[in-house]
C-alpha cells in the first residue's frame, strides 16, 4: 500500500491505541529532564553513533537543519545545538507537554528561533515539510513502538522530510516482554482477554520473555494487560529487519552497529541511512 493508504489503515485500526500511547507518554513530562538526561548523556555509544557524526564535523553542519523525533524534554535538541552551529534543530513528540517543554528547556540556552517543536499524531511526523532537513535522528524511542505499521509509517515520513543526501540516524533496542519486530500490536479484531487466552494456548511462544516460565502468565498480564490493552515494547531480534524496511522505503545506503545497552544489558542498534 502507498503512504496515504498505510496512514488510513493505521487510523482505521489503531486510533484508540495511539490515543492510549499518547496519554501514557504525557505522564512523563518534565520529570524526564531530571531523571534521564544526565544518565543517557553518559552513554558513550550515544555520543559515538548519534552525536559523533555531528561533533566530529561541526563545520559541515553549520547553517543546516536537524530534526529529533521523540524529542522528550529536549535532551537531544540541546546536545545537537551545542555540537554545531545549525540554522535550526527542531523536535517533535507524541506528547504535547514534552514538545512544549523541549522549547522551554532549549530556549534557556539558545535563541528561541533556533528550535521549533510540535506534537505528532503518533504515526507520522505531523509536518508538511518535505526535503527540508539535513539530519533526522531518534534515540531511545523506537523500542517503545510495538506496531510495525506505525514504525514503517514514521520511517517513511523521516525519508520524506530529509533532503536528498540527508542522513537518518536512529536507535532501536531489544526489550523483554515485547512484541516481535513484524507484529502490529495490538492485533486487529481480537480483545485483550482473547489475546491472553490465545497466547496461553501457544505457550507465550510468540512474545519475547525472559525468566521463570512459572511466572510467565503473571508477567504477561502485567505487560500486555488482561482485559484492556497496554502500551508495550518492540523486540527487534535481527537488525537486518530494520535495514530491509529502510531500503524498501528508498534509502540508498544503510549501516548498522550493534552494541550492548549499558542500562538494560540488551542489544541496542544504531542505524545510519543516506537518502
Amino acid at each position: 500500500m502507498n503512504r496515504e493508504e498505510l496512514r488510513q489503515y493505521i487510523v482505521d485500526n489503531w486510533s484508540d491505541y495511539l490515543a492510549l500511547t499518547k496519554k501514557n507518554c504525557e505522564s512523563y513530562h518534565e520529570s524526564m529532564t531530571i531523571e534521564n538526561h544526565e544518565a543517557h548523556n553518559k552513554d558513550l555509544d550515544y555520543h559515538k553513533y548519534i552525536l559523533g557524526i555531528v561533533s566530529t564535523r561541526p563545520e559541515y553542519w553549520k547553517g543546516k537543519k536537524a530534526l529529533d523525533f521523540g524529542c522528550g524534554c529536549g535532551r537531544n535538541v540541546k546536545n545537537l545545538l551545542e555540537a554545531a552551529e545549525w540554522e535550526r534543530v527542531d523536535g517533535c513528540d507524541i506528547s504535547k507537554k514534552n514538545a512544549d517543554y523541549t522549547k522551554k528547556h532549549v530556549s534557556q540556552f539558545f535563541a528561541p528561533e533556533r528550535c521549533k517543536t510540535w506534537e505528532t499524531d503518533g504515526y507520522t511526523l505531523a509536518t508538511d515539510a518535505e526535503n527540508e532537513y539535513d539530519f533526522v535522528m531518534s534515540h531511545i524511542v523506537f523500542q517503545h513502538i510495538a506496531n510495525w505499521h506505525v514504525r514503517y509509517s514514521i520511517l517513511s515520513d523521516m525519508y520524506r522530510v530529509l533532503k536528498p543526501g540527508g542522513i537518518l540516524n536512529i536507535h532501536f533496542m531489544d526489550l523483554w516482554g515485547a512484541a516481535p519486530y513484524h507484529d502490529s500490536y495490538p492485533p486487529v479484531d481480537i480483545t485483550a482477554s482473547e489475546f491472553l487466552e490465545q497466547e496461553r494456548q501457544n505457550g507465550y511462544s510468540n512474545m519475547a520473555f525472559q525468566g521463570d516460565m512459572e511466572n510467565i502468565e503473571k508477567e504477561f498480564k502485567e505487560i500486555f494487560g488482561e482485559n484492556e490493552w497496554k502500551p508495550v515494547n518492540c523486540m527487534v531480534g535481527d537488525p537486518n529487519y530494520i535495514a530491509e524496511d529502510l531500503y524498501d522505503i528508498g534509502f540508498r545506503t544503510v549501516g548498522i552497529s550493534t552494541v550492548v545497552d549499558p542500562y538494560s544489558k540488551q542489544n541496542a542498534y544504531y542505524i545510519g541511512a543516506l537518502k
